[in-house]
């Protein structure tokens, strides 16, 4: 995620963005709606209706046994 400086979990549910966006630092919390360990986090952002997100992590093909 290109400009992502750091995400902080603050507790179960929500997390601390900081981000340079445009040459900007931007910061913002989001409050996580949805989490499948290991598989997926869906995010939308607090004061900001428009900010939400959603990733999902597959396996590169190197994973070991």
């Amino acid at each position: 995620m290109e400009g992502v400086r750091s995400v902080e979990q603050l507790d179960d549910t929500h997390v601390h963005w900081v981000a340079e966006i445009a040459g900007t630092k931007k910061e913002w919390d989001a409050e996580i709606t949805r989490q499948v360990p290991d598989t997926e986090i869906d995010w939308i952002g607090l004061g900001d209706p428009d900010d939400r997100g959603r990733i999902v992590f597959e396996p590169t093909g190197d994973q070991q046994e």
